[in-house]
């Protein structure tokens, strides 16, 4: 919303980026034989207890479970509050009660048995800490993650204090600056932390050296179990390690993890092997279209061996006026008959529904175009009868057809 630009030393809202430097507080924690990974939560916490549930089938929630996403918890994300709005405490939001904006933590799913990704369960984690340390969570993690991983420009602290407002990205929601700058979020392990993408880069790089065994914050044996994914019931892998996303193996073997607030979007990749990897952050609620980009840009430049990423890459293709107009008109959703209208603007396709605002498709061939603003794309396609209809996906998916309409 303003004219001042962002600089190495601007604050991002790292959202889900939060839980795997939480996960690496938990680690450091059982190192010094403080927390057991397979021990049942309920004999750390004190403030609070995971109520016991008939749909865990007699299966203890673990810390590892919650921090690889296995243990069958509710609550997949938070939607944060808005500046000034009357904040939950950290019971609250366990209990999902008022001023809680979020449903109750709870078993609802066999722990164990599935990925369930669960911002619930990392909540359960920043309250374990908290009654283990007998400190503030932003207390634990300072003195066990970011200080001794040179992370000098990351808080935890919420709402973001005032000393560190004169440089933190404003959140945009299409386009427009988010009203008091940003939401708060007292869920601070599953999505708290404010940091700078050089700080998520040193605390990556720790993750690398203790890998190599040239680490002196984390050992290497304890990474590695953050690097491996952990097993469900059945024996096969889940998606997640003690932390991070996990795939690949030998120079292959990468850890990730992405994040989204109300107008934040960010994604941070380590291939630990190789030394190489990156974290983008951006203020904006359509960032991904701009991190794709920019990580299969650094992918193929800096020869990442995942073709993953490089093929995020949409490449643009340049119409005339002319290659253009057949595909412009009036078109219905196929089934409800909502009116969309096509036109062309700029070498490009602008795409409206209703009373909506228009979204942008830019051409990558003469029949396939990708949106500006989202994960859509549009393909036009022609029928045994020569009629020219649309298909618009998501995620290799296809959501809706248009058809032409009649009046056309």
């Amino acid at each position: 919303g303003k004219s001042q630009p962002v600089d190495p030393e601007t604050l991002f809202q790292a959202a889900s980026l939060s839980k795997p430097v939480t996960a690496l507080a938990v680690m450091r924690l059982v190192e010094q034989g403080r927390l057991k990974l397979d021990t049942d939560v309920n004999e750390y916490l004190t403030s609070w207890k995971l109520p016991d549930d008939l749909r865990a089938n007699g299966q203890k929630v673990t810390l590892r479970m919650l921090l690889s996403h296995t243990a069958g918890i509710s609550v997949h994300g938070f939607i944060g509050y808005r500046a000034g709005a009357r904040l939950p405490n950290l019971i609250e939001v366990l209990d999902g009660r008022s001023p809680a904006n979020s449903a109750p933590i709870r078993i609802e799913n066999t722990p164990g048995e599935e990925t369930n990704y669960s911002g619930g369960g990392t909540t359960i984690a920043q309250q374990l800490l908290i009654d283990v340390q007998g400190t503030a969570f932003l207390n634990v993690l300072a003195q066990l993650v970011l200080e001794p991983c040179s992370m000098q420009r990351s808080t935890f602290e919420q709402p973001l204090p005032t000393a560190w407002t004169g440089n933190a990205a404003q959140a945009h929601l299409n386009g427009r600056a988010v009203p008091g700058g940003w939401f708060v979020y007292p869920e601070m392990a599953a999505a708290g932390l404010w940091t700078t993408p050089s700080d998520v880069a040193s605390f990556l790089l720790t993750l690398s050296r203790a890998l190599d065994g040239e680490s002196t914050v984390v050992e290497q044996a304890t990474v590695e179990q953050m690097m491996t994914p952990v097993k469900l019931a059945n024996g096969q892998p889940g998606q997640f390690g003690v932390g991070p996303v996990v795939r690949g193996e030998g120079e292959g073997l990468h850890v990730w993890h992405n994040g989204g607030n109300v107008g934040f979007q960010c994604y941070a990749v380590l291939y630990p092997r190789l030394g190489k990897g990156a974290v983008v952050m951006t203020n904006s609620s359509t960032g991904m279209r701009c991190v794709d980009e920019i990580l299969a840009s650094i992918a193929e430049n800096y020869e990442w061996p995942d073709d993953d990423y490089r093929s995020r890459q949409r490449r643009s293709a340049q119409l005339t006026p002319e290659q253009l107009e057949p595909l412009v008109g009036n078109y219905e959703i196929e089934g409800n008959k909502t009116p969309v209208q096509i036109k062309a603007q700029d070498g490009r396709l602008s795409f409206q529904m209703l009373q909506r605002p228009a979204e942008q498709f830019v051409p990558a061939s003469e029949v396939a175009f990708f949106s500006l603003t989202s994960e859509k794309e549009l393909r036009f396609e022609t029928d045994a009868a020569g009629n020219r209809q649309g298909v618009v996906s998501a995620d290799g998916k296809d959501l809706f057809r248009i058809l032409r309409r009649s009046q056309d």
